[in-house]
Order: C-alpha cells, then sequence, then structure tokens
C-alpha cells in the first residue's frame, strides 16, 4: 500500500494541491508507515471528500478498498467499489487494481465465484508494462488464489507455469506464488515437492520483503506443518503480534498457531484454537477438515461433525466445502446392514 499512497501524492501533487492537503497526505504515509490502518482510514476518508484529479481519486479508491478489507469495514468496501463503477470508465485509473482489490474482498468473505467471474474477465495473462504490468501481476496472482480456494487447481498451476517470466522479477508476487504452487502440490499429493519449495523459501528467501510480512510467515508455517516440517515452521512462527494487527492478521496467526499445536502433537492445545477459530466464524473451511480430522482421530465424532458442518456453512463455495460434505456422509450415514447371504 505504501507505494500507492506515494503515487496518490505525486498524483494529487502534480494538480497543484494546497499545503493543508498535502499535509494530510504526510499524515497518511505516517499512519501507513506504523501500520496503524484505522489512521489510515480516516485520513483516506478525509481525502475522499476533496476535489481530486481522476487519477487521484482511483487511488484514493483503491487505498480505501484495500484498507477496507484488511479492516473488514465491509461497508466501505462495498460504497467505494459502488462509487467506482458508478463513475465513466475514462475516469477511472488502474481499473484492473481496483477490480482485483474487490475481488479480494470477495473472496475474504467466501464469494469466490463471485471473483473469480469478475477477474476472469479482465485481461491478466497479457503482458503490460510499467505500473500497468505490476497492477496486472498482483490481480492475477488474487486470481489464481481464487482459483485454489475452489479447487481448480490445474487452471492455478497453468496460470502459474505460463506466467513464470513475468513474475520472476517481483519478489513479492513471486514469493506469494511459490506458496501457492506449494499448496498445490500438496493438495494434488505431491508432498516432497511441495516441501521442497516451502524449505526454499525458508533457506533463501529470508532477505526478501515478503518474508518479513506476518501474513506471509503464517501461511508458510502453515504449510510447512503440514508437510511435517515442525522445527523450520516455529522458527519461522512470528512471536509477537503487532498493536495494530488487523482481524485478518489475527485470524492467520491462530490458523497457524493451530498447524503448529497439532503437528506438535498438543491435541488438546490445537483442538483449543480450532473452536476459537469456528467461535470467529472463520471463512477457511481446509482448517475446520483437519479440525475434524483430528476430532476424529482422538475419538470425538461429535466435535468432528460439528467442524465439518461448519466447514459447509462458513465456506460453502469452496473446495473443503465438498470435501467435508464427502466426510460427513461418511461419519453421519447409519452402516448398511451385510446382505443374508
Amino acid at each position: 500500500m505504501i507505494l500507492l499512497s506515494v503515487l496518490l501524492l505525486a498524483n494529487v501533487g502534480l494538480a497543484g494541491v494546497g499545503v493543508a492537503r498535502l499535509n494530510l497526505h504526510f499524515k497518511l504515509r505516517r499512519a501507513e508507515a506504523r501500520g496503524d490502518l484505522r489512521e489510515v482510514l480516516g485520513y483516506l476518508k478525509q481525502l475522499r471528500a476533496l476535489p481530486s484529479t481522476p487519477g487521484g481519486r482511483s487511488l484514493c479508491d483503491i487505498m480505501l478498498l484495500r484498507t477496507g478489507l484488511h479492516l473488514r469495514e465491509w461497508d466501505i468496501v462495498e460504497e467505494t467499489w459502488e462509487n467506482i463503477q458508478s463513475r465513466p470508465q475514462a475516469l477511472v485509473s488502474f481499473s484492473e487494481l481496483a477490480t482485483g482489490s474487490y475481488a479480494l474482498s470477495l473472496a475474504q468473505r467466501g464469494r469466490y465465484l463471485a471473483a473469480r467471474e469478475l477477474l476472469a474477465e479482465l485481461p491478466l495473462t497479457t503482458p503490460a508494462t510499467g505500473l500497468e504490468e505490476k497492477c496486472r501481476i498482483q490481480t492475477l496472482t488474487i486470481f489464481i488464489s481464487v482459483l485454489v480456494r475452489i479447487g481448480s487447481f490445474e487452471e492455478a498451476r497453468d496460470l502459474i507455469v505460463q506466467n513464470r517470466e513475468r513474475t520472476a522479477a517481483d519478489s513479492i508476487t513471486r514469493f506469494s506464488l511459490m506458496l501457492i504452487e506449494a499448496n498445490i502440490d500438496f493438495q494434488q499429493g505431491h508432498r516432497e515437492r511441495s516441501e521442497q519449495i516451502l524449505l526454499h523459501l525458508v533457506e533463501e528467501c529470508r532477505g526478501v520483503n515478503p518474508f518479513k510480512d506476518d501474513a506471509v510467515k503464517y501461511a508458510l508455517v502453515r504449510g510447512l506443518c503440514r508437510c511435517g516440517q515442525t522445527g523450520a515452521a516455529e522458527a519461522v512462527f512470528a512471536t509477537d503480534v503487532g498493536p495494530n494487527s488487523t482481524p485478518r492478521l489475527r485470524e492467520m496467526r491462530l490458523l497457524a498457531a493451530s498447524a503448529l499445536a497439532e503437528a506438535n502433537g498438543s491435541q488438546e492445545k490445537a483442538m483449543s484454537y480450532y473452536h476459537d477459530l469456528k467461535a470467529l466464524q472463520t471463512i477457511d473451511g481446509e482448517a475446520y477438515v483437519r479440525a475434524a480430522n483430528l476430532a476424529q482421530r482422538i475419538g470425538n465424532s461429535e466435535s468432528a461433525i460439528d467442524f465439518l458442518r461448519a466447514a459447509i456453512a462458513l465456506d460453502p463455495e469452496s473446495h473443503w466445502a465438498r470435501v467435508a460434505q464427502q466426510k460427513l456422509y461418511k461419519i453421519d450415514s447409519p452402516p448398511r446392514e451385510s446382505p443374508p447371504w
């Protein structure tokens, strides 16, 4: 988001804004650097109320979309998206990134099919140049992650392979796509290949900026735990939660902690974390399926059924809701009587 705020400042600065407005922009950047998204949201609302260039308005809208989804202020997200759509296309700059940001908000609410429909209309596989290409690659990464959520693993993998050269230069995108590819490998039974990718990320990418992002660390922890690399996962796990942690980040930490506890054999602690996730109505069908598997292993079929139902109810459009439905049928169905012959 810092890049967006710099662009916003430059765009509005070129329009010859007053001292008061420039001061507001600098306050925005300082709040963003501190990670205080509540304060960022307040400054963005003030900026949005002021006259602006089409480019400045678009960048402000995208930052509002991103900040709203981080804070789960869905009213702000929907209002901003409605404002973007109400303007003529010629007055909307960076429209692909705006669409990608809104689609990401849909995905975080479990509305993967609507997100896929939006993103499928964009020319994401066609290379562009400069900032447009950077925005297009970011939106392509969102599209790929949505495809994984609904279980379209081969389509997601094909897009990663086809665009590997385009994404290689951007360390943030490259790191994210390697995590997604490792996840696809694991889901398709290629555990050794998944493990190799994840360990490479641990050993080779410590200096890469996304590795400093707690959200990336938590995603990496979950992947490592699934592959049995508990020691590597413990080394990566962020021990402290910052004062400006977002709801999504706190949830991702809880998901990572549950995976780590389970990998360490702390079954009761893991179950406690999984129950917390369910109480928060976390939209993550895979976590509930894992919780159900753990509940079955410790002989608690009632909890297993409860977790599977949570996966179906809270994340119904995901691939894992279908897995949960199949598992629920096996657990909840009475055994057939043997034939009389």
